[in-house]
């Protein structure tokens, strides 16, 4: 069975996201966290586990959506820079940079919106009151 990385997203307010990354392998998912971290995605100190016990795994981290998306392009860009084929983007105004952002454009457009994690408590509690013993040492508690 293939290791396959999903990606999916959860909108908290007009610039804040949490993003998940769901698998069936904990490592891989803690390398593409690090990868995220590395590329000033999050400053978090480590994934946090929604699900660690059963597949699939998910992990999230919270991030807003610039980050997010200047992360994606980073690391299209390092992913770029690390293969063989620089050569096609040689002559080109910008080099590979508007092609990482292309395609970091399509990658953030992949990620799944979806609510997984519950931010807000979804139950009204009401404060029934002060709750007191009884002095005993009192007249008429004799």
């Amino acid at each position: 069975m293939k290791n396959v990385i999903e990606y999916v997203m959860q909108q908290e307010g007009e610039k804040n996201v949490i993003l998940g990354i769901r698998g069936n392998d904990r490592d891989l998912i803690t390398r593409h966290y690090w990868d995220f971290w590395n590329h000033e995605t999050t400053s978090s100190d480590d994934i946090i586990w929604a699900n660690d016990v059963v597949k699939p795994y998910l992990g999230y981290f919270w991030t807003t959506k610039e980050k997010l998306k200047n992360g994606l392009v980073n690391m299209t860009f390092s992913s770029l820079l690390n293969s063989d084929n620089l050569s096609q983007f040689k002559g080109l105004k910008g080099g590979a940079m508007p092609f990482a952002r292309d395609y970091a454009k399509l990658r953030y457009d992949d990620i799944k919106p979806v609510r997984f994690l519950m931010t807000k408590n979804k139950y009204n509690f009401y404060n029934l009151g002060k709750i007191t013993a009884e002095n005993l040492s009192d007249y008429d508690a004799r």
